[in-house]
């Protein structure tokens, strides 16, 4: 086995965290564009923004809500399958094969 071929799996490693990285911001990010739209309409009460504001706001907290929620999904499964690679295998019960 060559050296180019030991680093593959390490490399892949460093890929997949990044990306998780990169997903918890954009988690993080959507839930403060979607507190601001919520801040907007719940504003919109004290001072009219008109129907294309209230729309427009309507429409950005709604996809950065569910942007958020689907990145959470993402990470949690993610977390899951961390912990059920990280136990040790169980023993096969005698007469399983």
């Amino acid at each position: 086995m060559n050296d180019d071929q030991s680093l593959v799996p390490e490399n892949k490693a460093r890929q997949l965290k990044a990306f998780f990285n990169k997903l918890k911001t954009i988690r993080n990010v959507s839930l403060g564009v979607g507190a601001v739209g919520t801040g907007v309409m719940v504003g919109s009460n004290y001072k009219s923004i008109g129907v294309a504001g209230m729309s427009i706001a309507a429409t950005l907290t709604t996809l950065t809500l569910s942007t958020a929620a689907t990145a959470q999904i993402l990470l949690s499964l993610n977390e899951q399958l961390e912990v059920m690679l990280s136990q040790p295998a169980k023993k096969p019960e005698p007469g399983a094969f």
